[in-house]
């Protein structure tokens, strides 16, 4: 970031980290991992692309409606368009001049839109040769739709504003009077209305035909910074607040209040195959919740291209060798080496296991029990080795359960 010429851009693109469902619910897409993006099999929780063909970070990402294809785009100026199945790099599409915000496909997967800070929002006939640019003059566009039948383009852009534009001229056709600031993100719903999250803190339902004010909900403690809809109606929300609302417009009611981000909530998408919502944060932190009970399902943390966590609420965790190395537990203030959970707790193929129906302690009450009966306890180990003491760490754990669990590690390897 720090050879980007205008640091003031930094703001914005931080709040476009997302992660997104395939349409059939079976892959998840992640941007901001460095100059990648990389795709998971959501059933198992595994790598099944890894898209490193940018020079910089991906801004954003989204598969087609046919899933066959997915695109990224990048601060590198380019859009490049994947084969999901293969992972293989079909087209790149050049022309911004600036970090490009967001891209997505048309609803008939036969264009590409796309938005940039240079202040422009370009069209691509990406299995063609044709583009064409719309100069937004003094503001750069930030969010854009294609509305259900691909008849208009949905914008907003950081002059605060909300519009929509006639696809075939380019002409805007309709504003959505209101804004007080940002519209950093919009979508629309089964039924064609167009729901938008604002920076001054608002969800608001349009009536995209007449662009009238049909909904909104507010109540949020700072920006909406992501806003996603089902198949059912019902919209979910978040922000700088960390916290998610789902919220059934029709009826005015917030039907569950999802906690436990601790930055950010910046990407929301549904699963609508499955009942699950995904939500994403600022610093990486990808969570699935059961839209139906509100509870959380699981966590998970790319860290890298090659390294990753993931947890459920229990403290049952999952991850690459090397992210294991630096995980601890936190109970209050105190912060306890994994060693001392290890064996307990350490459950490979964690996601798998969960989507498979495998049950685990839900309310997470024995693990914070177990972590609250850690005593302080420290010994001077009498073997030694050239007049000096071996590296050693040592861990006493008291299970409550009648009896002291003993834990040493000498040179990194542990004995019981």
């Amino acid at each position: 970031y720090d050879t980007w010429r205008d640091s003031g851009i930094l703001r914005y693109i931080a709040r476009k980290r997302t992660a997104k469902y395939s349409p059939s619910g079976k892959y998840i897409i992640l941007t901001h991992v460095d100059s990648s993006a990389m795709v998971l099999e959501s059933a198992t929780g595994k790598v099944h692309q890894v898209l490193g063909n940018h020079s910089q970070l991906v801004t954003s990402a989204e598969f087609s409606k046919d899933e066959k294809y997915m695109l990224t785009s990048s601060a590198d100026r380019k859009i490049n368009i994947y084969e999901v199945a293969s992972g293989k790099l079909v087209r790149t599409l050049k022309g911004h001049r600036e970090v490009i915000f967001d891209a997505r496909f048309s609803t008939d997967g036969k264009y590409v839109l796309s938005v940039s800070w240079d202040g422009t929002l370009a069209i691509w006939d990406w299995q063609g040769d044709d583009y064409r640019f719309i100069d937004f003059g003094g503001t750069s566009p930030y969010e854009i739709q294609m509305s259900k039948n691909d008849l208009y383009l949905a914008v907003g852009n950081l002059g605060n504003s909300l519009s929509a534009y006639e696809f075939d001229s380019g002409e805007k056709a309709k504003s959505f009077i209101g804004q007080t600031d940002i519209v950093g993100s919009i979508v629309f719903d089964n039924e064609n209305n167009l729901i938008s999250g604002s920076w001054d803190g608002t969800v608001k339902v349009w009536d995209f035909n007449s662009a009238t004010l049909i909904a909104k909900l507010g109540g949020f403690r700072g920006g909406v910074f992501a806003v996603a809809a089902n198949n059912s109606g019902l919209i979910a929300a978040a922000g700088a607040d960390k916290k998610i609302r789902l919220w059934d417009y029709k009826t005015n009611k917030v039907i569950h209040e999802l906690e436990g981000h601790n930055s950010a909530v910046t990407g929301l998408s549904f699963d609508n195959v499955n009942g699950r919502l995904l939500s994403c944060t600022e610093d990486g932190v990808i969570k699935i919740w059961d839209v139906k009970t509100g509870k959380e399902i699981y966590t998970r943390l790319q860290i890298s291209t090659s390294e990753w966590l993931a947890t459920n609420a229990s403290g049952y965790f999952d991850g690459s060798s090397d992210a294991l190395k630096n995980v601890n537990y936190v109970s209050g203030n105190e912060v306890l080496p994994i060693n001392s959970f290890f064996k307990k707790y350490y459950s490979p193929g964690l996601i798998d296991r969960i989507n498979k129906g495998e049950a685990f302690d839900e309310t997470g009450s024995l693990f914070q029990g177990k972590m609250k009966n850690v005593p302080d306890v420290s010994f001077e180990l009498a073997n030694k080795r050239g007049g000096e003491l071996i590296n050693e760490e040592d861990t006493i754990s008291n299970w409550g359960e009648g009896s002291i669990e003993l834990a040493l590690n000498i040179n990194s390897k542990g004995i019981d």
